[in-house]
């Protein structure tokens, strides 16, 4: 029997693509003995999702596609199906019209209508579009999805709050385990936090709010690294304690010598990868609410992280931090977190567990 993973084709540098990457490994570990044929679904441009939206197709449509996944699917030996977004859901009803028996896993990256819901009050009109494209196609994800595997518990919450889906698994965003052995934890402080994203809106929304009220009360500087923010620079000319560099392409040393890291972020879905690859790096975490969802963490003894909403709790917070700067540069109840809950070896293993699970239920 072989599988079938569908995927949008999108960089593995963001959050989302290295998301997508992970799925793929996963699907690709199970062992199917036909194999997985990928299908990657080609970035649709503004006026191809606006007809896509119209005529109620998934993201990134394509005749080509459909019709090898038609040829494949009316040939036989295909268990189960595999869409990697939920705007790509679209395809689950092409895949039972052609062949009803197979099982179709839904992956959701965030509930994608929340995420336009919110992207279209601080974005382009545009985004109006794709609320209609999400709510079209995570609709169909219910209808014809056998298994939905989400991020988050309030993900799960969200999905039957709009649409009614149940037959939800929580799989949390994982990343490689690194060493340990390579941070020094006895490190004394460097003078900077560090925050790491890309030029992305809801980034934008709560490091600019972070700069205007934040950093003027804080000790250390700020040290801004992500893919399209040397905008900042221009943006921020007379900011004092603020470096924007950019995109990195190896981030180790960054992390290694940070004080701490922030994740100031009040909109999003899904689960913030950037609060993962902080505590994969050991590092202690200040941030606002939205950067935890997903993640069981006290807070009540500063221990793991600090959950900051105002400018004082961010400041207080780093005092502590720099008071004990052996034990916070680098955290190792952080790191412990991490290795135990969001390490892929972990995580891989849980979705292992599942698809053994959902598919002995669908022979018994």
């Amino acid at each position: 029997m072989s599988a079938i993973f569908i995927s949008r084709s999108v960089s593995a540098v963001d959050g989302g693509g290295r998301l997508t990457e992970r799925n793929r490994k996963f699907v690709g570990s199970i062992g199917f003995s036909g194999g997985v044929s990928f299908f990657e679904v080609p970035v649709d441009g503004h006026y191809k999702k606006f007809i896509n939206s119209i005529l109620g197709r998934p993201y990134g449509f394509c005749r080509s596609l459909a019709n090898r996944l038609k040829s494949m699917l009316q040939e036989g030996g295909v268990e189960c199906v595999f869409i990697e977004h939920s705007l790509l859901a679209g395809y689950a009803r092409y895949v039972k019209r052609w062949n009803p028996s197979v099982r179709v896993f839904i992956f959701y990256q965030n509930v994608e209508f929340n995420y336009y819901l919110d992207k279209s009050r601080v974005d382009s009109i545009f985004n109006v579009v794709m609320l209609l494209l999400a709510w079209r196609n995570e609709r169909i994800a219910r209808i014809f999805g056998d298994h939905h595997v989400v991020l988050t518990k309030r993900d799960d919450m969200e999905l039957r709050r709009l649409y009614g889906i149940d037959r939800t698994k929580v799989i949390p965003i994982s990343l490689p385990d690194l060493p340990g052995s390579v941070y020094s934890g006895g490190e004394g402080a460097s003078g900077y936090h560090l925050y790491v994203g890309s030029n992305f809106f809801a980034n934008i929304d709560g490091l600019c709010w972070y700069i205007e009220n934040v950093l003027p009360c804080m000790q250390t500087k700020l040290i801004v690294v992500g893919k399209g923010m040397e905008f900042l620079s221009s943006k921020y000319p007379n900011a004092q304690g603020l470096e924007v560099l950019g995109y990195v392409e190896d981030l180790s040393e960054v992390y290694r010598s940070a004080d701490f890291f922030v994740n100031p972020v009040f909109v999003g879905s899904g689960m913030k990868t950037k609060t993962v690859e902080a505590f994969q790096h050991g590092k202690t975490v200040l941030g606002c609410k939205e950067a935890f969802v997903g993640f069981d963490i006290d807070f009540s003894g500063g221990e793991t992280a600090f959950l900051c909403e105002t400018a004082e709790q961010y400041s207080f917070s780093e005092s502590v931090v720099l008071s004990d700067i052996s034990r916070y540069k680098f955290n190792t109840s952080a790191k412990k977190y991490f290795s135990t809950y969001l390490s892929d070896e972990v995580v891989a293993a849980d979705f292992a567990n599942y698809f053994s699970e959902v598919s002995s239920n669908a022979s018994a």
